[in-house]
């Protein structure tokens, strides 16, 4: 039965463990008799439930205070500051996002080549951000670009210098950086992958994917075992690949290896 002496109401508070998400909370727990008033206070809202008693609560903003009683309810700290009994919670503010974002098309380019580098700038559009380009840490360029009514713009240089660029952009106290490179490459014409091997009763067998100009390749490969201890191709075989798929198989006995696999079109592309 619920006792009248409210002298022995009784606050009891948990530890608050500092957590990096939005959602840490401790709890408030109201003794009144045998009943019991649940507060849980997270960062950005108050939880309040109880099967009994309403709990008063103040809120308070920088125009007006109320005060209500509720047995259940939900209460926003971004809108007021909050004091439940004796203790306070003060209003928060959400986190600023970052709307100022910069990238390049690509992170790797050959000398030569045009750079396209987008800029992104959500909180202020059709504004002016500033752009500084620099190269291998020395300013390289340097201009102001606006951005469009929806935040956008797209800014392209070309004549790209061998070394290591990064691209800045300020606005209104908030600056975004990326990085890309520029140095001379050749892709392969032929890329292979073993999905999975397997080496039983000296046989060794392969599932391998296989694309040519990154797409997958159909038709006739040959397939060659490179043994690493002979120092030498030890056996071919023609085997079909379809949709860039296939299972190879070889007799490895009186070989230990490394081995690796060797694919010849017959175009004569490796």
């Amino acid at each position: 039965m619920l006792k009248r002496d409210l002298r022995k109401v009784t606050l009891q508070c948990s530890e608050i463990e500092e957590l990096n998400d939005i959602f840490y909370i401790f709890s408030l727990r109201i003794a009144l008799g045998d009943q019991m008033a649940r507060i849980d206070v997270g960062r950005f809202f108050v939880f309040v439930k109880s099967k009994f008693l309403s709990v008063k609560i103040k809120l308070a903003t920088k125009d007006y205070v109320k005060e209500v009683k509720v047995r259940k309810g939900v209460f926003p700290r971004i809108l007021y500051d909050i004091w439940i009994n004796e203790n306070k919670y003060d209003k928060v503010a959400l986190p600023k996002l970052r709307l100022l974002q910069v990238t390049t098309d690509r992170k790797i380019y050959q000398p030569g080549e045009m750079a396209r580098v987008l800029i992104v700038n959500l909180g202020r559009p059709g504004s002016q951000v500033d752009l500084n380009i620099y190269l291998n840490n020395n300013l390289f360029y340097r201009e102001s670009v606006n951005v469009d009514d929806y935040g956008f713009a797209i800014f392209e240089f070309d004549d790209l210098e061998i070394g290591e660029y990064s691209v800045e952009v300020k606005s209104d106290g908030y600056v975004a950086r990326s990085k890309f490179t520029v140095a001379p490459f050749k892709l392969s014409v032929l890329q292979a992958s073993l999905r999975k091997y397997a080496i039983m009763d000296s046989y060794l067998s392969a599932i391998v994917e296989l694309s040519k100009l990154n797409i997958p390749f159909s038709g006739i490969c040959n397939v060659g075992l490179y043994c690493g201890f002979c120092n030498a191709t030890i056996v071919k075989k023609n085997v079909e690949f379809k949709e860039g798929v296939a299972k190879v198989d070889f007799d490895i006995s009186g070989h230990t290896g490394p081995f690796q696999l060797h694919f010849t079109l017959e175009d004569g592309t490796t």
